[in-house]
C-alpha cells in the first residue's frame, strides 16, 4: 500500500488531450476505471500516484505495464524503469491545480513510504502503523496525535516535527534526526532510538520504557517527568539534558556523557 492518491490517465486513440481521473482518499487505479471509464478504454489506460506533499510518478510495477507506457509516449526508460515524461507530468500537475485533492489520514496503514517527500506534511491523528519511512522527510510535519508503533522510521529526517502525543511504540528510529522536535507526551516504549539526535527536543512527559538510547544525542534536550524506566542510555550524550524529575529507576547509564545535566532527585552528573 502507498499514501500515493491514485490517478489514471487516458490516452485518446486520436491523439487528443489525456484525459485523468482521481479522487479524493486512497482510491484503487481499477475503481477508478470501473465507476469513471468505458470499458473498451481500460486498454488505453495508464496508472498514476500522487504522493503527498509534491510529487508525482508513474505505477507501472511489471514490464507489460513499463512498456505499454512508453508506447503510448507518456513515459521514457531510465535505467531500467519507466519514468513520466516531463510534459505529462506537468499535465498532471495542471490537472491537480484545477481538481486538488486530499488524503485520507486513516488509510495509510502499512503504508510504504520509503524516502518519500513529507515535509511541512499535516498528518495529525494519522494511522501509520507499521508504515515503512525509512530515510522520509518529515521536516517540520505534523503528527501529532499520530499512530506510528511500530514504524519503521530509520535514518528519517524529523528535524522540528510535531509528534507531541504521536504513539511510537516500537518504532525504529535508528540514526534518525530528531533535532528540536516536539515529542511531548509521546509514546516511546520499546523505541529503538540508537544513535539518533535529539539534541534540543522536547521530550517532557514523554514515555521512553525500556527504550534504546544507546549512543543517542541527548545533548540541550528536555527531559521534564519523562519515564524511562529501564531505558538503555548506553554512551548517549546528555551534555545539558533536563532530567528533573525524569523516572530512571533500572536505566542504563554507564558512561552516559552527563555533564551539565539536570538530574532527578536523588542523582547526581
Amino acid at each position: 500500500m502507498c499514501i500515493g492518491i491514485a490517478i489514471v490517465g487516458i490516452v485518446p486513440v486520436d491523439g487528443g488531450p489525456i484525459q485523468f481521473y482521481g479522487e479524493n482518499g486512497n482510491s484503487s487505479h481499477d475503481k477508478l476505471l470501473s465507476e469513471n471509464v468505458p470499458i473498451e478504454l481500460h486498454n488505453r489506460s495508464f496508472k498514476i500516484e500522487y504522493i503527498f506533499p509534491s510529487t508525482v510518478r508513474l505505477d507501472a510495477p511489471d514490464s507489460a505495464c513499463q512498456e505499454q507506457a512508453v508506447a503510448f509516449g507518456v513515459a521514457d526508460m531510465e535505467f531500467g524503469t519507466a519514468v513520466l515524461r516531463f510534459g505529462v507530468a506537468k499535465q498532471v500537475w495542471q490537472w491537480l491545480s484545477e481538481n486538488p485533492l486530499k488524503h485520507d489520514n486513516t488509510t495509510l496503514r502499512e503504508a510504504d513510504l520509503w524516502r518519500a517527500n513529507l515535509r511541512e506534511a499535516d498528518l495529525r491523528g494519522a494511522n501509520l502503523w507499521r508504515a515503512d519511512l525509512w530515510g522520509a522527510d518529515l521536516q517540520e510535519a505534523n503528527l501529532r496525535e499520530a499512530n506510528l508503533r511500530e514504524a519503521n522510521l530509520q535514518g528519517a529526517n524529523l528535524r522540528e516535527a510535531n509528534l507531541r502525543e504521536a504513539n511510537l511504540w516500537g518504532a525504529d528510529l535508528r540514526e534518525a534526526n530528531l533535532r528540536e522536535a516536539d515529542l511531548q507526551e509521546a509514546d516511546l516504549r520499546g523505541a529503538n532510538l540508537r544513535e539518533a539526535d535529539l539534541r534540543g527536543a522536547d521530550l517532557r512527559g514523554a514515555t521512553l520504557w525500556e527504550a534504546d538510547l544507546q549512543e543517542a544525542d541527548l545533548r540541550g534536550a528536555n527531559l521534564w517527568e519523562a519515564d524511562l524506566q529501564g531505558a538503555d542510555l548506553w554512551r548517549a550524550n546528555l551534555r545539558g539534558a533536563d532530567l528533573w524529575g525524569a523516572d530512571l529507576r533500572g536505566a542504563n547509564l554507564r558512561e552516559a556523557d552527563l555533564q551539565g545535566a539536570v538530574m532527578p532527585a536523588g542523582w547526581t552528573a
